[in-house]
């Protein structure tokens, strides 16, 4: 019940996905921003944490060093996997050794892309992702979240 010492917000703000039904007080609305601020982290760590898990797991794997960047804007979450600009070709495409060997390191099915590979955002793409980069079969595979 809201205070009545306290004015009261209006009904629509959403905290991971609920929707808060009625009135809530002003300290409510200060948790609900803590939480959503708090899942931003969280979710900047996981990618983070991804993309370091993943480049690092490479690395081990194949002695070389590979690029796993972060995408930028509206592809925040999403990254990319190629080789550094010092080994990459013309345009920034990876060299035919380079693809087959990326290809392998990370257990596809079919060639990667000769940009690189790309790996939607989302947790269990990352997840998959990090187990491929570490050699593993994943246990969790990435589902398609756009038309």
């Amino acid at each position: 019940m809201p205070s009545k010492t306290i004015d009261t917000l209006p009904l629509g703000v959403y905290a991971e996905g609920v929707e808060i039904e009625g009135q809530h007080t002003k300290e409510t609305q200060m948790i609900l921003d803590r939480t959503a601020r708090q899942w931003v982290t969280d979710q900047e760590n996981s990618r983070n944490a991804s993309i370091k898990r993943i480049k690092s797991a490479l690395k081990e794997r194949s002695g070389k060093v590979w690029s796993v960047t972060g995408g930028k804007g509206t592809a925040w979450g999403w990254l990319r996997i190629t080789a550094p600009p010092s080994r990459q070709e013309g345009f920034g495409y990876l060299t035919p050794a380079d693809a087959v060997e990326l290809t392998q390191l990370l257990g596809l099915p079919r060639a990667v892309h000769m940009q690189g590979e790309n790996v939607p955002s989302g947790q269990d793409y990352y997840a998959e992702y990090i187990d491929r980069a570490e050699g593993r079969v994943p246990t969790e595979y990435g589902k398609q979240y756009w038309d």
